[in-house]
């Protein structure tokens, strides 16, 4: 079955305005592949690449703390600009092509950010507004 694909230009466009709500609502997109592989390589991987920057970070001497801090993060950081998106303007971001930094730099998505429309915004479509 085939599915509609949103416009790279309106996925583009919820990512920046989910974005104005600031804290973990903000998905990177673009930029430089330099220092970057793509996240399913570490979560195929044992994510260890991903607990060691958190150890190295905030200096923990324990792995499961590590690892679980790595995983909350990225849950975090990848659920909540998703769930904005489909919220506020009907769209599923697709995240596949998510990449990692090799150095402590944050995450980001492809150049090209893609999506599937859900059919309408779950509440009026509006530009995002801090309360």
């Amino acid at each position: 079955m085939y599915q509609a694909r949103a416009s790279t230009a309106s996925v583009a466009a919820a990512l920046r305005d989910v974005a104005s709500l600031g804290g973990f609502s903000t998905l990177r997109f673009g930029g430089p592949d330099a220092g970057r592989h793509p996240v399913a390589r570490s979560y195929v991987a044992g994510s260890t690449d991903l607990a060691e920057a958190v150890a190295r970070r905030h200096r923990t001497v324990e792995p499961r703390i590590d690892v679980s801090l790595a995983g909350l993060g990225h849950a975090a950081r990848l659920a909540s600009p998703a769930l904005a998106c489909v919220v506020l303007h009907g769209i599923v971001p697709d995240l596949e092509g998510l990449s990692s930094p090799t150095t402590d730099r944050p995450s980001g998505c492809p150049a090209r950010p893609a999506g599937t429309p859900t059919g309408s915004p779950t509440v009026p479509s509006a530009p995002c507004t801090r309360g």
